[in-house]
This record gives structure tokens, sequence and C-alpha cells, in this order.
């Protein structure tokens, strides 16, 4: 089976994910932002997952969840999950983290989740200062959008439609919320986890 690496692994979407795809037994590599967080997960690791961990806010402990990535071999798909809906790291979280994992660990499969929250952002980078403040939310997803897009373009210049495109996220049956998102699916085709197609 494939090896799957789910950012944001400890709970909500990344953690139904993770399990699900333990499930279908796929090699699952879940991701936690600290040690501690990797207590929440116990119970993927224990069915067999491997885990990295490091904080997505800090540009050095992402290129070590790419090193540490490596260290457990080729990985076939990444699942950019993570995310945060605000604050000061949310630019380097959302936009930048998953950007430099796709240079850093080459798959065959990246899906990025966003929201539908994108359709509100403006791609104008002059609101973006270096504290990421004046950067929205809805900005933040436009980016990830328009970003996915950009990697399928230049990976297939001749086909990028068939390349990238959304399918509606469900989300777990348990969460209070039930606002959907938007995977988008990025260098390859195939089912995507709990996808209607």
């Amino acid at each position: 089976m494939s090896r799957i690496l789910v950012t944001g692994s400890t709970d909500g979407v990344g953690r139904a994910t993770a399990a699900a795809l333990l499930d279908e037994d796929h090699d699952v590599v879940v991701h936690a932002r600290s040690l501690q967080r990797l207590a929440a997960i116990e119970d993927l690791t224990a069915r067999g997952a491997r885990a990295v961990v490091g904080d997505l806010a800090d540009p050095a402990e992402v290129e070590g969840i790419a090193e540490q990535a490596h260290g457990i071999g080729p990985v076939d798909a990444v699942i950019h999950n993570a995310g945060v809906i605000d604050g000061p790291d949310m630019l380097q979280v959302n936009v930048l983290a998953p950007y430099v994992l796709t240079a850093h660990v080459p798959a065959s499969r990246l899906i990025y989740l966003s929201s539908s929250m994108h359709r509100g952002g403006r791609a104008d980078l002059s609101r973006i200062d270096g504290s990421g403040a004046a950067a929205t939310y809805s900005d933040s997803k436009l980016f990830v959008r328009r970003g996915s897009r950009s990697s399928c373009a230049r990976s297939s210049p001749s086909a990028p439609a068939r390349c990238c495109r959304a399918v509606p996220a469900r989300p777990p049956a348990d969460r209070a919320s039930q606002r959907g998102g938007t995977a988008v699916l990025v260098h390859g085709r195939g089912r995507v986890p709990g996808s209607q197609r």
C-alpha cells in the first residue's frame, strides 16, 4: 500500500484521515506539532503509524519534519491538512510550511485541504507584512489554492485541469462544526479517501 504523510494528525480531519488510511492498510506517517501532542495519537502509532514531530510555525522545524520523513523512506502522498485560523503564524503554517514540505518531500500525489473561505480572500501581496497580521484566513486559503494549482501547472503544463481538482470534504460525524472544506488533488489521479469519486 501507499505511504502517506498527514500533517496535523492529532485531531479533527487529520486524525480521522490517518485512522481511515490505517483501516485501509496504508503505511501512514502522522504529524504532531510537539512530543506532548504526539501523545494524542498513541492509538494510531500503536496500530503501526509512524510519526514525525515539528511545529509548522517554525521554518527550521518544517525542515526537520522533511528530514524525519526522508528517514522513514519514500512518501507516495502528502495530505497537507494542518492549519490555523488566525494569529501571527497563520501564513507560515497555512501557506509557507506546505510549500516547503512540497519542495522537500517528493510525492506523486499532494492533497491540500482548504476551505471555501478562499472565495473571500484577496491575492494582494502588499497586505502581507512581516508578521502576517495584515492577511486574513481567507487570504491564506486563496494562496494555498493558487499555489497548489501553480505546482500542478509546473508538473503538468499541458493539462493542469486534469491534474488539479476540487473534492468536497466531509468533516467527521462527531465534530460539532459541520463546515466543509475543499481538497485539491495535485500531481496525480486517484481516489481521495472519503470522497465520492
